[in-house]
């Protein structure tokens, strides 16, 4: 079981006997990608860092929502106890519609929520109620 492998180049004469550099083959990849579609991501990379650190300001365009929005967001995290909730750039409505729909709350009376076709069951029992006849 634990013969010592001695692989002879001899024998196989197709396997080629010299290896390449990987370093260049890493190369010649990420140079090819640049010229498929301008992407860079090196550079990518450097520039996030330096917009970190502070030595070149962001070119990035940020969205300011209504404070109003935001404060209705926030006044409803903080009723329910949460503490925390990140939507990322969404518009804070429509973000706390999501959050309303993941909590299950439902806003609005019954009858305007019930589908069109279905009867609320109180209304069912009080109309065969109605139809009883008595026998005498």
């Amino acid at each position: 079981m634990n013969e010592q492998l001695n692989f002879n180049f001899e024998e196989y004469p197709d396997l080629p006997t010299n290896f390449p550099d990987y370093n260049q083959l890493l190369t010649q990849r990420v140079s090819s990608i640049k010229q498929t579609n301008g992407f860079d991501p090196h550079k990518l990379m450097v520039q996030k860092k330096k917009m970190e650190s502070g030595e070149i300001e962001s070119n990035i365009p940020s969205k300011l929502w209504p404070e109003k929005d935001i404060k209705i967001l926030e006044d409803f995290c903080e009723t329910h106890g949460i503490i925390g909730y990140n939507c990322g750039k969404m518009n804070p409505i429509a973000a706390l519609c999501m959050l309303k729909q993941t909590m299950g709350i439902v806003e609005g009376p019954l009858e305007k929520r019930v589908p069109y076709g279905y009867q609320q069951m109180n209304s069912v029992d009080n109309n065969v109620k109605k139809k009883t006849l008595l026998k005498g």
